[in-house]
C-alpha cells in the first residue's frame, strides 16, 4: 500500500508538471492566427449503400465556430488572436489534391494546403498559427476524414465522429511545434438510432438531426487542440 501511495504521488507529480509546460508554451503565444478548413458536406457512410451519401452543413458554420472557439480562448489570455482569412477555392482544391495522393511513402500529404495557410497567416501577421483540417489515419480506414455520421454495419447504431489534425506553427521559424490527431475515440457520440431505421431517412434529414451534436463536437475537438498544445508530434498522419 505503501508503495503504491508512493508511485500514485509520483504520477501525479508528472501530470501536472506536464500541464504546467503545456500552460507555460500557450502562455508564450502572441499574435496567433487560427484557421479550420473542414469541408461544408457532411459523409454519411450507411454500410450497404450502393452509393456514398453527404449531407449538406454550409448553413451550420463549422469551421467558423471553431475559429471562433480558438480564438475567444486566446483571447482570454489577453493574447492577439485572429482568424485567418483564406481563399475557399485554394484551400479546396489543396485538400482535393491531399486526398488523390495514394503513396502512403509521401508522408504527410497535407502540407501542400498547410504551406498555404501558413503563408496567408504570415501575411496577415501572425507570429503562430493553430490548423484544424480533417485527416484520415491508417488505424481507422473505413472512416471519412474530418465529421461524419457512420455505421458499421446494418445491425449497429448510427454514431457520429470527428477525425483531423491539429498543429501549432511557429512562422518566424517554419516549424511545427506540435502536431497531434484527434480520432474517432477522441470524438465520438451514439445517436440512438439503428441503422436500418437510418437509412430509410433522406440524408439531409438524417444529418440535421444530428446537427447540435455535431457541432458540439467541433467544440471539443478545439478544446483538446487546445490541450495538447506542446505534446510531442505525431507520426500517424496518411
Amino acid at each position: 500500500m505503501k508503495n503504491l501511495l508512493i508511485v500514485s504521488i509520483l504520477l501525479l507529480s508528472v501530470s501536472c508538471a506536464h500541464k504546467e509546460v503545456e500552460e507555460n508554451k500557450i502562455n508564450q503565444l502572441d499574435k496567433v492566427g487560427v484557421v479550420a478548413v473542414f469541408d461544408e458536406t457532411l459523409p454519411v457512410d450507411l454500410m450497404g449503400s450502393k452509393n456514398e451519401k453527404t449531407a449538406d452543413i454550409l448553413a451550420w458554420n463549422l469551421n467558423q465556430n471553431l475559429e471562433s472557439e480558438l480564438t475567444q480562448y486566446f483571447q482570454s489570455l489577453n493574447k492577439q488572436a485572429f482568424a485567418v482569412k483564406v481563399d475557399p477555392t485554394v484551400v479546396e482544391t489543396g485538400k482535393v489534391a491531399a486526398r488523390g495522393l495514394k503513396n502512403l511513402y509521401l508522408g504527410n500529404r497535407y502540407q501542400g494546403l498547410e504551406q498555404y495557410l501558413v503563408s496567408e497567416a504570415e501575411k496577415q501577421g501572425a507570429q503562430y498559427l493553430v490548423i484544424l483540417h480533417p485527416t484520415s489515419s491508417e488505424n481507422y480506414p473505413q472512416y471519412k476524414a474530418g465529421y461524419g455520421l457512420r455505421c458499421q454495419n446494418a445491425r449497429d447504431e448510427l454514431m457520429g465522429y470527428g477525425m483531423m489534425q491539429a498543429q501549432l506553427w511557429n512562422l518566424k521559424t517554419k516549424a511545427v511545434e506540435s502536431r497531434t490527431l484527434i480520432l474517432p475515440k477522441d470524438l465520438s457520440f451514439k445517436t440512438g438510432k439503428s441503422c436500418s431505421e437510418a437509412a430509410k431517412l433522406p440524408v439531409n434529414s438524417l444529418a440535421e438531426q444530428y446537427k447540435n451534436q455535431i457541432v458540439n463536437l467541433a467544440k471539443k475537438s478545439a478544446e483538446i487542440a487546445i490541450s495538447r498544445t506542446g505534446e510531442a508530434t505525431s507520426t500517424t498522419t496518411k
